[in-house]
């Protein structure tokens, strides 16, 4: 591989961003194959969070299958929006109308509030919209989403690579024991290796974003809670200066 610095290989990085560059054209470049460059952008997640954290939303790992608990899905596009659901968690737009469509079996009032959150409301009736929402997502226990493909994918992958070390703690040969396990070779363990590091890594920033945002909302509850008060306060002490007012009278 041709030696280059971390910030040009970072700009190649944006550049594959931005559409104006492919993996296997960076490659070909700098003359070394994909599993090279793919290793190396995995380390960007130590060395340039962000840019890290910019591919994977761009790229990310897709499996044939995306399984999501739908009533979580309509849920998180009623608070965030379907574009930034669809960013969030890696999917088009357009595999979320499908999927939310089985709430029409599942749950047909999650799926009217889903089809109505963008109409047009008073306060009063988003705070009642909202409260609807809230109860059934307290009635479900509906957890984080997240993409349940990758959960049960790193799952597997873990447990043939635990079955594989036992099999070199008895001192049996990598490729041996690579056969043994329905590999190739000890290089489509390695893959496996690599594969598994990439999904738990997207998972990691995945769960960081989630958790960031759930701070963001409970801080502006927060917020909406103090200004309550200091109103209710407020109204408390007039109405005391009012009494006090009319008993002197």
């Amino acid at each position: 591989m041709k030696q280059i610095s971390q910030e040009e290989f970072e700009q190649y990085i944006q550049d594959i961003i931005d559409g104006k560059m492919t993996r296997k054209r960076l490659a070909s470049e700098l003359e070394t194959v994909m599993r090279t460059i793919n290793h190396r952008i995995m380390e960007l997640e130590g060395k340039n969070p962000a840019l890290y954290q910019a591919f994977i939303q761009k790229f990310p790992y897709t499996p044939k299958e995306i399984k999501l608990d739908v009533e979580a899905l309509a849920i998180k596009v009623i608070n965030n929006g379907i574009e930034q659901t669809a960013r969030d968690i890696g999917i088009s737009t357009r595999s979320i109308a499908r999927k939310i469509k089985q709430l029409e079996t599942i749950n047909p009032e999650l799926l009217q509030l889903y089809e109505d959150r963008n109409g047009k409301m008073s306060d009063e009736e988003r705070e009642l919209f909202m409260s609807r929402v809230r109860r059934i997502e307290e009635e479900k226990g509906i957890a984080v989403l997240e993409r349940q493909e990758l959960v049960e994918k790193e799952e597997s992958i873990r447990q043939s690579l635990t079955k594989f070390e036992e099999l070199l703690a008895t001192g049996m040969d990598k490729n041996i024991a690579a056969r043994k396990l329905g590999y190739s070779d000890y290089a489509a363990v390695w893959k496996k290796q690599k594969e598994l590091e990439r999904i738990r890594q997207e998972r990691k920033a995945a769960s960081a974003k989630t958790t960031g945002q759930r701070e963001a909302e409970f801080r502006k509850s927060m917020k909406v809670d103090v200004s309550k008060k200091d109103a209710q306060r407020q109204d408390s002490t007039e109405v005391k200066e009012r009494r006090s007012g009319r008993e002197k009278e």
